[in-house]
């Protein structure tokens, strides 16, 4: 709830000027199906991502999208990479789930019952390069959670990528945060070993 309320002032500081609304039921003279009603939702998105980052001139990064699973549900085609019923069951009790749609700009969706039913929340995650590599330093990690380690982990491996194959000068500086969790890098000193190693940190399950 602390976050929630966190990204609501966050955004009365925008001045609240990024806000759309969606009947979920088609028009009375829509004449396609419901699904493909609800693939309109996507071209909402669209269209406020874009407008974000056209006025902060912000073109690289992702997008989140935060809602109660009564909402989430009725985004399309979204794919779900982790599941909390799913890890309930391993023994790791979480409070919501992860996944992905694709469009216009690439989304993650955080679905969970803490947030209140009603609205979907659009985050733009462009930050640093700077913020990001202390991120990294935060999360890839055995201490950290598994879900969040991967999720950084992969994020890590798009974002070398991505600045390798358009020649970017950072890209000889991200490789020196490419070689495993944050014990491996070169400006990072472990303050406790796990003794897990470079490997089994970064594949572990739980």
């Amino acid at each position: 709830q602390r976050i929630y309320q966190f990204l609501m002032r966050a955004y009365e500081g925008t001045e609240a000027q990024y806000r759309k609304t969606f009947n979920v039921y088609p028009q009375g003279a829509y004449a396609m199906n419901p699904s493909e009603w609800l693939n309109e939702l996507r071209k909402l998105f669209d269209l406020l991502a874009t407008s974000m980052r056209n006025d902060y001139k912000c073109y690289n990064g992702y997008f989140v999208i935060i809602g109660n699973p009564v909402d989430t549900n009725i985004l399309p085609n979204v794919t779900w990479s982790f599941n909390s019923v799913n890890d309930q069951q391993n023994g790791v009790e979480v409070q919501y789930s992860i996944g992905a749609i694709s469009g216009a700009n690439k989304y993650s969706i955080i679905s969970s019952d803490l947030i209140p039913q009603g609205e979907l929340i659009l985050i733009s995650e462009m930050g640093k390069y700077e913020d990001f590599i202390l991120k990294c330093k935060e999360r890839l990690c055995s201490a950290a959670q598994v879900e969040i380690m991967h999720q950084t982990r992969d994020t890590l491996a798009r974002y070398k990528k991505y600045l390798e194959d358009h020649n970017n000068a950072l890209a000889s500086d991200i490789v020196k945060y490419s070689h495993g969790p944050r014990c491996t890098f070169f400006d990072y000193e472990c303050p406790s070993d796990c003794k897990l190693g470079p490997v089994k940190k970064l594949d572990r399950r739980v």
